[in-house]
C-alpha cells in the first residue's frame, strides 16, 4: 500500500515550493547591472533574464535576452510590454540612467524622466508584479544643513542647478508615485551611494584617480562610497525579499575627501570656491572638463545616507567598508568584479 504521509508530503512540498522568477533589466551595460545580470545567471531561482538596451552588451551568459530598444522613442512602452508579456516576467528592474552629466540636457532628460515614464507604463501594460528603480543619493542634494546621515523620509533637495540630478530625482518620485497609484504592484526605490571600483570610470573615479586633485580651500567633506558588488547583491536581495517602498544602500562608515586621497597618495591642490566654480565653467563650455560648476557642491558639501532601514526590514548591510572600497579602488583590485556575460540577441 502507498504511503499517504509521503504523498502528502510531496504535494505540500510542491505547492509551497518557490515560483521561479523572470527578471527584466534596463541599462544592460550600466556595471552594476551588468554585474547583477551576471549574479541572476547563476541562480536556480531565476528562469530568464531579458536585458534591455540600446547597445549590446560584450561577454558571456548563458540565459539572457538582449533586446535592443531606445527608451526615448514613443514606441519603447509597446516593446518593452510586449516582450515582458512574452517573457511572463515578474520582475522589472529599471536602471538605464547615464553614469556622467551630459551635455545635451534634453537627450538626457529625454532619456531619465521620459524613459523612466516609458519603462512604468511598460511595466502597467505587462502587469508586472514587482517594480525595482536602481536610484541614487544624489537625489538628496549636497547642502550646507544636511544632517550626518540622512534618512529616506528626508525630502529630495537634489541640486536645482544640475539638469543631471534633477532628473535623477524626478525618475525616483515617479517611482514613488507608481507605487501609491498601483497598490497591488510591489515597488522598491533602492539609493545607491556613489559606486566605486578598479572598473568604473565614471566622473568621481576619475576626479579621484589623479594625481594631482583640485580641492575647495576650507572644505573637507565626508564621502561614501558603495563597493560594486555590494551593489549588485542588494539589488539581488530586493529581487528576493520583494520589499515595499524606499531604501538607501551605502556602508555605515564615511571618509573625509582628505584621507581617502592620503590612501591613494594623491596630492590635494586647494583653491578657493568661487575661483573653482568660475573656472570650472569656463572648463565646461569649453568642454575641456566633464562636470559642470553646480555640480561642484558634491564635492564640496557632505551628503551621506543612513541605510539602517535595509538592515532591519531585509536584513541588508554593505560587506565592504567606505575604506575598503576606497583601497580597494587604489590598488586596483578586481576580485569581486571578475563576471564575464554573454547575451542571446533578440532575432525578432
Amino acid at each position: 500500500m502507498a504511503d499517504k504521509t509521503t504523498g502528502r508530503s510531496k504535494r505540500k512540498s510542491k505547492k509551497t515550493q518557490r515560483p521561479r522568477l523572470r527578471i527584466a533589466l534596463t541599462g544592460a551595460n550600466n556595471p552594476v547591472i551588468s554585474r547583477l545580470a551576471s549574479r541572476l545567471d547563476q541562480d536556480p531561482n531565476v528562469e530568464s533574464v531579458v536585458l534591455f538596451d540600446v547597445i549590446r552588451p560584450v561577454g558571456k551568459m548563458e540565459r539572457a535576452r538582449f533586446v535592443n530598444v531606445d527608451l526615448t522613442l514613443p514606441e519603447a512602452p509597446n516593446i518593452l510590454s510586449e516582450v515582458m508579456r512574452e517573457e511572463k516576467v515578474t520582475t522589472f528592474v529599471h536602471g538605464s540612467f547615464l553614469a556622467n552629466p551630459a551635455r545635451d540636457p534634453v537627450w538626457a532628460h529625454e532619456l531619465e524622466t521620459i524613459g523612466s515614464m516609458h519603462a512604468l507604463d511598460a511595466c502597467a501594460a505587462a502587469k508586472v508584479k514587482h517594480v525595482v528603480l536602481k536610484s541614487t543619493t544624489m537625489v538628496y542634494g549636497a547642502h550646507h544643513d544636511n544632517p550626518a546621515f540622512l534618512t529616506e523620509t528626508h525630502p529630495l533637495r537634489g541640486n536645482r542647478g544640475s539638469r543631471w540630478v534633477r532628473d535623477k530625482v524626478e525618475a525616483d518620485l515617479q517611482f514613488q508615485r507608481f507605487g501609491t497609484e498601483n497598490p497591488n504592484t510591489v515597488v522598491t526605490v533602492a539609493r545607491l551611494a556613489t559606486v566605486l571600483a578598479p572598473s568604473v570610470t565614471h566622473y568621481v573615479a576619475r576626479y579621484l584617480a589623479r594625481p594631482v586633485v583640485p580641492v575647495m580651500a576650507g572644505y573637507d567633506p565626508l564621502m561614501q562610497f558603495l563597493d560594486l558588488e555590494d551593489a549588485a547583491r542588494a539589488l539581488l536581495k530586493i529581487i528576493e525579499k520583494r520589499p515595499k517602498g524606499v531604501f538607501n544602500i551605502a556602508p555605515r562608515d564615511v571618509l573625509p575627501l582628505s584621507s581617502v586621497l592620503r590612501i591613494g597618495r594623491r596630492i590635494p591642490i586647494p583653491i578657493s570656491h568661487p575661483l573653482v566654480y568660475s573656472l570650472a565653467g569656463i572648463l565646461w563650455r569649453g568642454q575641456m572638463v566633464d562636470v559642470p560648476p553646480r555640480f561642484l557642491h558634491y564635492f564640496r558639501y557632505a551628503w551621506n545616507v543612513d541605510a539602517e532601514v535595509a538592515k532591519s526590514q531585509f536584513g541588508l548591510s554593505a560587506l565592504w567598508t567606505t575604506r575598503d572600497v576606497v583601497t580597494r579602488f587604489y590598488e586596483g583590485d578586481t576580485r569581486s568584479e571578475d563576471a564575464h556575460t554573454e547575451f542571446e540577441e533578440d532575432k525578432r
